[in-house]
């Protein structure tokens, strides 16, 4: 049975302080004290463990549990790289996430800002290419113009290409009148656009555009869209246009361009792009 400093029965652990060296204590009180710190130190890692014990928080949130060891599962598309690193007694943990394969991801989501834009730009967005691991582009904008007119046509052209590669046509509707025009041998796709200067106040206009296919090099590349637009409130101010377009070129789409035939896009015009598995 563990015993305090005069030899009295306890029941906890207590190792006394002294001040300046002594001789280990003698006869049977002595002799108690003595095994009960020699019982401590033995089995010290089993009565107050090894390790401290961790607090584990989420999200800055209430604790989710206070052990002596944390267990890191890896998830979909992650990768754990766990070392010990004794020198700094730390563990190292590299976590790597790879992009997802399957479904909708977003690719760029930008919203202008500060400043017009004279292009939106995927190799400037991106920093690059457009990954080619996708099989369709999904491209969709909100935006409206600076120039000082009630619309303003927007242009898309394929990795830079200026030449007179590009076919398209449209069926439009305008009120009760419906329209259509096919272009060949164009040096983009010009859409009817969107609102700009002279537009209703806080009135935009929207694309989506769908490229399938689009890091193949069989064939040559088209796209499927839709863009609509306001000018004003009167009768015949609304339009809707359906788009088939076609780049004559079998080249992977790595870059797409869209610039208004006139002005900049306007502060508040948003462009977003998916890659679609």
């Amino acid at each position: 049975m563990a015993t305090d400093a005069t030899g009295t029965p306890t029941t906890n652990y207590s190792i006394p302080k002294f001040n300046k060296a002594v001789d280990a204590p003698s006869g049977e009180g002595g002799n108690q004290q003595m095994d009960a710190i020699d019982t401590l130190l033995a089995n010290s890692a089993t009565l107050l463990g090894a390790k401290a014990r961790v607090i584990v928080r989420k999200n800055t949130g209430s604790d989710v549990g206070a052990r002596r060891r944390l267990n890191l599962i890896e998830g979909s598309g992650i990768t754990l790289t766990v070392a010990d690193d004794s020198v700094n007694e730390e563990v190292d943990v590299t976590i790597a996430a790879s992009a997802p394969t399957s479904g909708v991801v977003l690719l760029d989501d930008h919203t202008v800002s500060g400043s017009v834009l004279a292009t939106y730009d995927t190799n400037t967005r991106l920093g690059g290419n457009i990954p080619q691991t996708y099989r369709e582009l999904r491209l969709v904008v909100d935006a409206r113009g600076d120039t000082a007119a009630t619309t303003t046509p927007i242009n898309l052209r394929f990795n830079n290409d200026s030449g007179a590669n590009y076919d398209y046509q449209f069926v439009q509707g305008n009120a009760a009148v419906a329209g259509a025009l096919e272009t060949f041998a164009a040096t983009q796709i010009v859409f009817v656009g969107m609102p700009a200067a002279t537009a209703p106040a806080n009135v935009s206009g929207g694309m989506e555009l769908l490229c399938p296919n689009y890091a193949g090099t069989t064939w040559h590349k088209w796209i499927h869209g839709h863009n609509n637009i306001k000018r004003g409130t009167a009768t015949t101010d609304l339009f809707v246009r359906t788009y088939l377009g076609n780049w004559r070129s079998t080249a992977a789409i790595t870059r797409l361009s869209l610039t208004p035939a006139a002005g900049n896009f306007a502060i508040g015009s948003r462009f977003m792009l998916y890659g679609i598995s």
